[in-house]
Formats: structure tokens, sequence, C-alpha cells
């Protein structure tokens, strides 16, 4: 049973009724004859076709994927930068307006707690998009250490996030948005817009497909009157979750709660990168004397790509062993 009022799904299992959450696209999804499953609590499409046949229309067109089960966090006010750069890993004193950085959250341990996309849209305003398993996680850990300085929102409810990806994607972007931005023309570029059906909002150009895209952020309640215009675009096709998974993995991204979880630090997981130079020498946030000992000193295991000889699959906690034997590791 769907109740709108509530945006939630409830779905009987014996004795038990199991709530989920919905996205305010949820009914379109199911109209469309989407696999529907669990995931982190919300009610979204796995698959439409097939996962391969939606892997390479992203490829070669352009997919919408509906990914509002996304945390959204907006950080503003005078001390929105200095408390930014406590909380998280990468340098935010570096971000310019108009800008995105991959960043970490950390534990005292230098545990990654989540790894997420930090935007800077104005002088004193950022939004973070968090991973949707970890909303409640991120926002108890951040408000529980330095988070009293800035201005804090959770938007993550009220917002929809929807990532158009493929070669034509920024093709169709232009035509939705009610001008057109040079904004918008390098990866990681952002900037508050308004969209062609009136609402305001933010658009991204990062992604986590490995394709080119934009990553497009309105009030739920505007997001049903963009997707009618989203529909009429010619070769545009929803792409599930499932297809999402297979994009990144070719692509050589991080999963959380896969290649990445509190028990693994960034110089394990290969992720010197998102901890900035600067950040290194001085360092200043959350896990930084635990991550100084291992930048100094590296680490016993560390995440690397691996490519299967044939058609063998690479399941997730199959072991790896050396041409000896021995075993070495692990898939994630």
């Amino acid at each position: 049973h769907f109740d709108s009022k509530t945006e939630l799904l409830t779905i009987p299992l014996g004795s038990i009724h199991y709530k989920m959450k919905t996205t305010a696209l949820h009914e379109i999804h199911v109209a469309k004859g989407a696999k529907m499953v669990d995931f982190a609590g919300y009610h979204m499409p796995m698959v439409y076709t097939s996962v391969k046949e939606e892997h390479h229309w992203v490829r070669k067109e352009v997919g919408l994927f509906d990914v509002s089960h996304m945390g959204l966090f907006r950080i503003s006010g005078e001390q929105a930068s200095q408390e930014l750069q406590e909380v998280f890993s990468n340098d935010v004193n570096a971000l310019s307006i108009g800008k995105a950085q991959y960043t970490l959250l950390l534990n005292e341990k230098g545990g990654i707690v989540d790894d997420l996309l930090l935007y800077r849209m104005a002088a004193k305003e950022y939004l973070a998009v968090v991973n949707a398993a970890n909303i409640s996680i991120d926002w108890n850990h951040i408000m529980a250490s330095k988070a009293t300085k800035a201005k804090w929102e959770n938007l993550s409810d009220n917002w929809s996030i929807l990532a158009l990806q493929g070669p034509r994607s920024q093709e169709v972007m232009h035509r939705i948005l009610e001008k057109s931005t040079s904004s918008l023309s390098n990866q990681n570029d952002c900037c508050p817009v308004t969209f062609s059906n009136g609402a305001s909002g933010y658009v991204a150009r990062t992604g986590y497909t490995g394709e080119t895209g934009c990553e497009i952020m309105i009030p739920r309640e505007a997001t049903i009157s963009l997707w009618g215009v989203l529909e009429k675009e010619h070769s545009l096709r929803f792409i599930g979750l499932g297809a999402r998974d297979t994009l990144r993995l070719e692509a050589g991204l991080c999963l959380y709660g896969h290649d990445l979880n509190e028990k693994i630090n960034p110089v394990e997981a290969n992720l010197k990168w998102a901890i900035a130079k600067k950040r290194k020498e001085v360092g200043g946030f959350n896990g930084w004397e635990k991550i100084k000992n291992l930048l100094a000193n590296g680490s016993e295991k560390i995440r690397v790509g691996i490519k299967p000889d044939g058609k063998v699959i690479a399941r997730e906690n199959t072991k790896i062993f050396s041409s000896d034997n021995n075993e070495i590791g692990f898939v994630t």
C-alpha cells in the first residue's frame, strides 16, 4: 500500500509491516515496469530492462538515475568553511566557488565513516551529498564533533537528486535550464540554477558512473514537474541502480560498505588523494593523528584494481591467490 501523504510504502510481511521511504518519482518507476527493491530503506528501481542493456545505453546515449535516496546536507554561514575544514579530510579552503571535491568523513581512528561530494555553491554556502545508508550516521557523527559554528540543514527528505549520465547529458541539461550557463562547462563545476519548470535548485558536473554527466538537486515538490520536461527528451531512459553499480565498478570507483567502511582508512583504500597536500602537512581534521602515522609508514594492505583472466566472475569476498598459491587478498 502506497500512502502518498506520508510518502511511505507499507509491505505486509506476515504479521510485520515494514515501511520503506519512496522518492517523488516512485509511481513513475512502477508504471514503467521497474523491478523495485529495498535499498537503504527506500523502495528503489533496480532495473528496467537488463543491467547490461542499461549500462551500454549510458555509455553511448543518456540515462536518468533517480538517486533521491542519497543524503543532502546544506552548510552555510560565516564559519562554514572553517567548520568543514575541521570535519572533512580534503582542503575546503582550496575549493573555489562553483567547484566540487571528493572528500572523506573519518572517525578518531582514521576509519572512513563515509565518502562524499562537497559542493561550494556560494561564498558561504556548501552542499554535501552523502551515501543513502549513512545519512543518520554521518549527521550524528558530525553533530557530535564539530558542528556548532555553522548552520547545518539536513535536506535529505525534502529534496530530490537526479543524475543525467552519458555523452548526450550536457545537451539535455542545457535544454531543461531556464537559461544556459557557462558555469557548467567543466568536470566538478556546480552552480545554483532555475529550471524550465520554474523551480530553483542546483546542478553539478560530478557523478558516479565514470561518464560525462550532471546531477540535479531540486525540491521534492518540483520533481514531477521537471520529469514532465525530461520525458520529452529523445533517447532519454530511466536507468536502475544495478547499472549504476556496474558503471561505477567499470570506472574503478569505490562503493561505501564494500570497498570502504569504518575499519578501512584512506591509505588502505588508496584514497590518499582525498587528503589534500596541505592537509597532510598540517592536519586539523578528525582522525589526523592516525592518518599522519599511516602516511609516514604506509599500510600492510591496499585496495587495487584487478582484471580477471577470461570470463571468471570476481565475486565479493572471493579470496585472491598469487601464482605460487599464497593467499594475498580478497575481492571487495
